[in-house]
């Protein structure tokens, strides 16, 4: 079986949607493969993104109990020199609004650089050995091995795949955040946090 590099991990929870990104080098050297479905994942899949409540808390410094309101969403991935980095979607529900803060968290590497001597930016091991069990679970996922008892219907399974060429999507910044034609951050709404769209698509780089 050929290997996958995740670039992308989301879950939206109201629509059961999970969509994942990822690069397939010795199949689609040049291209990224988008994968969209409603099947629902092993438990095991959920679990790993709620284990990163407490990361986004510590990275966006926020106070020591404040995880237990935050709902991960998704996790952008970078991979150059062989050094991860990730910037993790969160939904923060408020004290006094119905409607949930989106957190997007700074890119953050792995490992830090040689000018980061007291390793100031870099994420801790206990994250990173929650992303990659996130990352293990992803894989899973694309490669079919998913919760069975509670798949959707023949009537209502999504799961397409076609080809898009890369100018046509939305660029995104080192952090991860989409960005619009100029290179400027989209502005995340409630809506956006919400609502994820979209098929399995094959983009060409």
């Amino acid at each position: 079986m050929s290997e996958q590099t995740i670039t992308k991990v989301k879950h939206d929870p109201n629509k059961e949607h999970i969509i994942i990104h990822y690069e397939n080098i010795e199949e689609h050297p040049n291209d990224v493969i988008a994968l969209e479905s409603n099947d629902r994942a092993k438990g095991s899949f959920y679990d790993a993104l709620n284990e990163l409540c407490h990361a986004v808390e510590i990275i966006c410094e926020l106070p020591n109990d404040a995880h237990k309101r935050i709902t991960v969403r998704g996790v952008s991935f970078t991979h150059k020199d062989d050094i991860m980095g990730v910037s993790i979607t969160a939904l923060l529900q408020l004290n006094n609004t119905n409607t949930p803060l989106v957190l997007n968290t700074p890119h953050k590497p792995s490992t830090s650089g040689a000018d980061d001597s007291e390793n100031t930016n870099s994420l801790s091991e206990e994250t990173v050995t929650r992303l990659n069990n996130l990352i293990f679970e992803a894989k899973r996922y694309i490669n079919g091995d998913r919760d069975v008892t509670k798949q959707a219907d023949i009537f209502d399974h999504q799961e397409t795949e076609e080809l898009i060429p890369d100018d046509t999507l939305p660029e995104e910044s080192e952090t991860g955040q989409k960005t619009d034609l100029l290179g400027e951050p989209e502005p995340e709404t409630e809506a956006a946090a919400e609502e994820e769209h979209g098929t399995e698509i094959l983009t060409s780089k």
